[in-house]
């Protein structure tokens, strides 16, 4: 997924599913603001794994009491690599994408 725009807001959105996997995707260019870029998830359980997210506002954000699993990620340019924010959870395991800032808690979201 490219946006060369930027003009949409999020590459992948994920809201309100049980059971998510996200795997093998190339997402680039998304989000201009915190609450916007490559992958976001809401309300939901995912896996991300071995996916490349590259120049987006945030690369892997756990939201709104989200529960993500970050494994084997990749990607740069990005202003934060891994978000956690409004009691989501992000787990992570070996590689993660990176960003000026490589990670960022807010409002209860926990990464570990």
């Amino acid at each position: 997924l490219r946006d060369t725009a930027k003009s949409y807001t999020r590459g992948i959105f994920i809201d309100a599913c049980a059971n998510v996997t996200i795997m093998n995707v190339i997402v680039e260019n998304f989000g201009t603001d915190g609450y916007q870029g490559g992958i976001y998830v809401i309300c939901s359980n995912t896996i991300v794994r071995e996916c490349t997210i590259n120049n987006c506002y945030n690369a892997i954000t756990a939201g709104v009491l989200a529960r993500v699993y970050s494994y084997n990620n990749s990607g740069s340019g990005n202003n934060f690599g891994l978000v956690a924010q409004e009691a989501g959870m992000l787990a992570k395991r070996d590689t993660q994408p990176s960003g000026i800032t490589a990670e960022y808690t807010r409002w209860g979201g926990v990464i570990r």
